[in-house]
């Protein structure tokens, strides 16, 4: 008896969370069965990315040979895995939640001035999605969206608010480097010169001198980690950049050193390059940077 009673018990349990999961899964189906708000899109088709919000330049990334780039940076790399996520929740954006269609309510859904405007395009041209998205200050995750031409809202749970900002989509590493590859660094400063290598022991020396591994694995990881904060066009032929404030080589037992060249301009701006990108980019680095690079190779100086 205890046994039936107990049979029982548990099968008016499995029957509630039965009931809750169909309950939990009932808004999914539905999202799947009307399939998504733009059927004729899918992230591999993407070719350009538009973002637009009042009061800030247009946001353009364009897929090319090598992944994205920001064109309305002089054609900077992106980060890449930040647009591929972004054409993936988009993927992802259905009509199954959907808040009003009212459109007097958009304020209440960030859907007024304050709204960002996302556009993807395919090859031609091809519109793949329209939509303007809003994110309320009080709204903890996701954000509302609305279709261009539409008055309907609808709520995204996955889909972050986008960076209306160019610089939000850079790739702002300085150099791309994995200081455990550097075989060699060369230095030419105004005050510190050097050539050095990396020794089978460990240690790193030119010629006669030899220094402990600590202060190069101090510069590499300067390097490593550096970012700039804006891209500021590119070289073209410049004559400051013939003679700059410091230039390093790196070579890495494999292919062409990485060259890296670092000015002051009379703006004061620091301005750098780096020889293993694409084109002859010029970024700005933080004041801080270059005051630690150059502490740094004047710690490898006074060592040899």
């Amino acid at each position: 008896m205890k046994i039936a009673r107990r049979n029982l018990w548990l099968g008016a349990l499995a029957a509630v969370l039965l009931g809750a999961e169909l309950y939990v899964q009932r808004p999914w189906q539905a999202h799947s069965a009307r399939g998504p708000l733009f059927p004729d899109y899918l992230p591999e088709l993407a070719r350009g990315i538009r973002i637009e919000e009042d009061g800030e330049e247009p946001v353009e990334l364009i897929r090319a040979e090598g992944g994205w780039f920001v064109s309305s940076c002089d054609g900077f790399p992106a980060r890449s895995y930040a647009v591929d996520e972004l054409l993936l929740r988009l993927g992802g954006v259905g009509p199954g939640e959907l808040v009003s269609s009212r459109p007097d309510a958009r304020g209440s859904y960030g859907l007024d001035e304050d709204a960002v405007r996302i556009q993807v395009e395919g090859a031609g041209g091809r519109k793949l999605v329209d939509l303007w998205q809003g994110a309320p200050e009080e709204l903890r995750e996701g954000s509302y969206i609305r279709p261009e031409g539409s008055a309907s809202v609808y709520r995204a749970v996955a889909l972050r608010r986008v960076f209306a900002r160019a610089k939000g989509w850079l790739d702002t590493r300085w150099v791309e480097l994995d200081p455990g590859r550097v075989q060699s660094v060369g230095c030419r400063a105004d005050d510190a010169t050097f050539d050095i290598e990396l020794a089978e022991d460990g240690r790193w020396g030119s010629g006669s001198s030899s220094l402990a591994p600590a202060p190069v694995q101090a510069l590499l990881r300067i390097l490593s980690t550096a970012v700039f904060s804006e891209v500021r066009g590119r070289v073209a032929g410049e004559p400051a950049w013939s003679s700059p404030r410091l230039h390093l080589s790196l070579g890495t037992g494999g292919g062409e050193p990485i060259e890296l060249s670092v000015l002051r301009a009379e703006s004061g701006r620091v301005l750098a390059t780096n020889g293993s990108w694409a084109s002859d980019w010029v970024v700005e680095l933080p004041h801080a940077t270059l005051e630690r690079l150059e502490e740094s190779l004047g710690r490898i100086q006074a060592e040899l």
